[in-house]
C-alpha cells in the first residue's frame, strides 16, 4: 500500500468542528493575518457561495498525531463545457507541515479532493507541484499566457531594460491610444459605463457568449455578483459595462495595484466577457480606461486561443504565464475528455483565487514569476 493511500485513512472533509483546528494550522503556516484566515474570506468561500452545499468552504484535512498535518482546500465553480454543465472545484490552498512533506500527504490530500467531484481544475500550479500532479493523473495544459500593454513610461524605480525599452515604446502606444483607439471605438458605436454591482444585464451577456467559448467557468449574474461584488476587498473593483443601441454587449473589470518597493502602478485586467468578435472593441476600451486610472501598465491572463489575436491587436505584449492543469476522475474519462484539449480553455485571473494572491514585485510584468506563496509552492511535491 502507498504512503497516501495509507494517509488517506487520516483525511478527511472538513466539518465546523474541525474548523478552528483548521484556521489554527493555517494561522500557524500561513502567517497571521493570512486571507485563509480572514472571517470575511472563511464566510465568503463558505455561506456566501452560491453553490454552497455546506456551511463552511470546501477543505479537506489530514490528522495524524492527534494533530492537523495538513489541508487542501476547493473552490466550487460550474464549468461550462460543450453545452454541458458541471460543477467542479479550483483546487486551492494546499499546506502540508514542513515536517510531513515528502510523506505522502500532499497526494493523499489530493485524491481526496480529486474523487469528490469528476473534474477538477488548477490554475497558477507552482513547478515544484506539477511533476507530481501528473504522477496522479492531472493533464498538464500548459500555460495561460500574461498579457501585458503599457501605457506609460516606467518610472525610474524600474530600472535595466525593461525601462529603457518602455522609453522607446511609450511614444508610439501614447499616439496609438490618442489616434487609433478613439475613432475605433466610435466606429462600433459601443458605449462603456461604469457599474457599481453587476445586475441583471450580466445574465443577457452570459447567455449571449457562453456558446462563443468552448470550456469556461460560468460567468451569469449570480457568479459576478459573488465573485465581485460580495467578496472581501470588493471596493477596489472597477465594473464596467459594454452597451451598443442600449443592449448590453459585455463587461470588464479592473483592479489596481501599487508595488510597494518599486512604486509601479499597476492595473490588472482581472476579467471580461463579449462576444469574440467584440474582443477587441472591450480590449480598447479597457485600456482607455486603464489610462485614466494614472497606470503604467495594464495586464491580463488569457490563453492564445482564446482572446490572444485581439489582445495583440490592441497592443498587449505576451508573457510567461499561469500553469493550467486538470483532474478528470476515471469514471468520466469519457464524457469529459474535450477539457484536455488546451486551445479550448478560457480563463482570467479571476478564476481560481489567482486575483486574490500578491502580485509579485520582483521581475513585476516582465518575468515568469508566481503570485503563489513561496510555502505553497512546494507542497504538493510529495512523492
Amino acid at each position: 500500500m502507498t504512503a497516501a493511500r495509507r494517509l488517506g485513512r487520516d483525511v478527511r472533509r472538513v466539518t465546523a468542528a474541525d474548523l478552528p483546528d483548521v484556521l489554527a494550522f493555517q494561522a500557524h503556516h500561513y502567517g497571521a493575518g493570512a486571507r485563509q484566515t480572514e472571517a470575511a474570506t472563511v464566510a465568503w468561500r463558505g455561506t456566501r457561495h452560491p453553490l454552497r452545499a455546506p456551511e463552511i468552504p470546501e477543505m479537506w484535512l489530514c490528522h495524524r498525531n492527534e494533530a492537523v498535518v495538513g489541508v487542501q482546500a476547493g473552490l466550487p465553480f460550474e464549468l461550462e463545457a460543450g453545452g454541458q454543465r458541471l460543477r467542479s472545484l479550483w483546487a486551492i490552498d494546499l499546506m502540508v507541515a514542513p515536517e510531513w512533506r515528502l510523506r505522502g500527504v500532499a497526494p493523499a490530500l489530493l485524491a481526496a479532493l480529486t474523487g469528490s467531484r469528476p473534474v477538477t481544475v488548477a490554475l497558477g500550479v507552482a513547478e515544484a507541484a506539477q511533476k507530481a500532479m501528473r504522477r496522479a493523473g492531472w493533464q498538464d495544459l500548459g500555460d495561460a499566457p500574461r498579457w501585458w500593454r503599457l501605457l506609460r513610461p516606467l518610472p525610474p524605480s524600474v530600472g535595466g531594460k525593461a525601462r529603457a525599452l518602455s522609453r522607446l515604446a511609450a511614444p508610439a502606444m501614447t499616439a496609438a491610444d490618442r489616434l487609433a483607439l478613439p475613432p475605433l471605438i466610435a466606429a462600433t458605436g459601443v458605449a462603456c459605463v461604469r457599474l457599481e454591482r453587476f445586475d441583471a444585464r450580466a445574465d443577457a451577456i452570459w447567455e449571449a457568449c457562453r456558446r462563443d467559448y468552448a470550456v469556461m467557468a460560468r460567468r451569469d449574474g449570480a457568479a459576478l455578483r459573488w465573485r465581485f461584488d460580495d467578496a472581501p476587498g470588493a471596493a477596489a473593483y472597477r465594473r464596467y459595462l459594454l452597451l451598443r443601441g442600449g443592449r448590453p454587449l459585455g463587461y470588464f473589470v479592473l483592479r489596481e495595484s501599487v508595488e510597494a518597493r518599486r512604486g509601479l502602478h499597476r492595473a490588472l485586467l482581472v476579467d471580461f466577457l463579449c462576444p469574440r468578435r467584440w474582443q477587441a472593441v472591450l480590449l480598447a476600451h479597457a485600456v482607455v480606461a486603464a489610462r485614466r486610472t494614472g497606470a503604467v501598465v495594464l495586464q491580463c491572463l488569457c490563453p492564445a486561443p482564446a482572446a490572444g489575436r485581439a489582445l495583440a491587436a490592441t497592443g498587449f505584449a505576451r508573457r510567461p504565464g499561469q500553469r493550467l492543469m486538470v483532474h478528470i476522475r476515471p469514471d468520466a474519462e469519457e464524457s469529459f475528455a474535450h477539457l484536455r484539449d488546451p486551445s479550448r480553455w478560457f480563463v482570467t485571473f479571476a478564476d481560481s483565487d489567482l486575483d486574490h494572491l500578491p502580485v509579485p514585485e520582483e521581475g513585476g510584468y516582465f518575468t515568469a514569476t508566481s503570485p503563489r506563496p513561496a510555502a505553497a509552492s512546494t507542497d504538493a511535491g510529495d512523492d
